[in-house]
């Protein structure tokens, strides 16, 4: 069993699709939130969004072939009303804003520095990093970065145009002489990249070095972005990965176009569960020192199975809080109640307390007694089995089923029922 940090959710209407990284019904105290959209037609082709928040318009923060990101502006505390379109399908969320003061705390983010396309592991590794209000994903990776003992530089600025050109201060620190793993190697070479292992400065390390195609990228909850850190607000539980390519992403997943060498399978819960770790103080523990020497060595691998890094996963969970559970004790609960205008959400929640997965409860349509969304003779059979031979009804089907309105179900609802059927 994997857990992602990060769901992605995903709409459909009449073959279009509605892709995105917002969650719906998230609490966030940060006024910024950055999420991407991936919009589809029935021939997997990227079709326009548009996005409104509170029913005015949002502007796309960068478009390219394969995703359109935005950035909301949150000044309404209390329920934000986020809808989502592209052509046919429509998509809304609702994400709670707690307003905080500038320089006040929103959050943590998982946070690492990789080397892993160099087979040098972390030159950071996974630990938990506060978030600041105010502050954008270029000023935390400074920041980050920075309290390691490192120095940034980039062009740009920490507000506008920045770009992580390299980290200075390794001299002494940590060894980066490249250790190419195999798979690595091969697919560079396939591929027309023939990595050097000389770097020009032995207390720097970051574009050009080892390779043409080499420099920094980031990911975030395993999406590369389209847009700079400048323009990229983190939120709480986000996991930011910085990685180096040697070849333009295409080696950690992240290639243009999404081009990727081989496979490179989520590793994010993973990561955060590693950070976990790390910012308790817990790797000498000895009951969990055996697991997470296993998780450090599984989520280095770019090439390993998404069923190895479970099991690394699962094995570090069980070390950290022990055994999971198989979720045989669930039932659902409705969440939110349909209304004639809007849907509801039930759950299907585990004694464990963990929510397994949620279905949407249709809206209430007038008429609709079988609750399929729909108004047809099954419905008038429905109503007329109900009232000759006593068939139970749910409280829904009743509010669907009165369509007098006086909350008693009998004739003139059936002929109310056949006459709208008979329009």
């Amino acid at each position: 069993m994997l857990f992602c940090c990060v769901p992605i959710s995903v709409f459909s209407v009449e073959g279009d699709t509605i892709t995105t990284t917002l969650i719906n019904g998230t609490e966030l105290k940060g006024s910024k939130k950055t999420f991407d959209v991936f919009a589809r037609n029935a021939d997997g082709e990227k079709i326009s969004s548009s996005v409104t928040l509170n029913g005015e318009s949002v502007a796309c923060t960068w478009d390219d072939t394969e995703k359109t990101s935005y950035t909301l502006q949150f000044t309404q505390e209390g329920e934000n009303e986020i809808i989502i379109t592209a052509g046919n399908a429509i998509e809304t969320y609702i994400i709670n804003y707690a307003k905080a003061e500038a320089g006040e705390s929103i959050g943590y983010a998982t946070f690492t520095v990789e080397l892993f396309t160099l087979g040098l592991g972390y030159l950071i590794e996974p630990v938990k990093i506060e978030l600041f209000e105010g502050e954008n994903a270029a000023q935390s990776l400074i920041n980050a970065i920075e309290s390691y003992g490192f120095t940034t530089d980039y062009t740009g600025n920490p507000t506008s145009g920045f770009y992580l050109s390299g980290i200075e201060g390794v001299a002494g620190i940590v060894d980066v002489t490249a250790n190419f793993p195999d798979y690595v190697l091969t697919a560079l070479e396939e591929n027309g990249m023939y990595p050097e292992y000389e770097r020009y400065d032995e207390n720097w390390i970051g574009e050009f070095d080892y390779s043409y195609g080499s420099g920094w990228m980031y990911s975030i909850n395993s999406v590369f972005p389209n847009v700079g850190f400048a323009d990229y607000y983190l939120g709480d539980g986000d996991v930011l990965r910085t990685q180096f390519t040697l070849s333009y992403g295409s080696d950690i997943g992240g290639g243009y176009m999404g081009t990727a060498y081989y496979e490179v399978n989520n590793r994010d819960s993973l990561t955060a569960l590693i950070a976990e770790v790390n910012s308790n103080g817990l790797v000498g523990e000895t009951d969990i020192s055996q697991a997470y020497e296993q998780a450090i060595t599984t989520v280095q691998k770019l090439n390993a199975t998404a069923e190895e890094i479970s099991a690394a996963y699962n094995n570090l969970y069980n070390a950290l809080y022990g055994s999971f559970c198989e979720h045989t004790d669930c039932e659902w609960k409705t969440v939110t109640e349909p209304t004639f205008e809007d849907d509801g959400k039930k759950e299907y929640i585990c004694s464990c307390g963990e929510t397994v997965k949620e279905e949407i409860i249709l809206k209430l349509i007038l008429g609709d007694s079988d609750r399929d969304g729909n108004i047809t003779v099954s419905d008038l059979s429905m109503v007329r089995s109900y009232l000759l031979n006593g068939t139970a009804f749910e409280d829904n089907q009743k509010k669907c089923s009165d369509l007098i309105a006086d909350n008693i179900i009998d004739a003139r609802d059936l002929v109310c029922l056949k006459k709208n059927l008979a329009n």
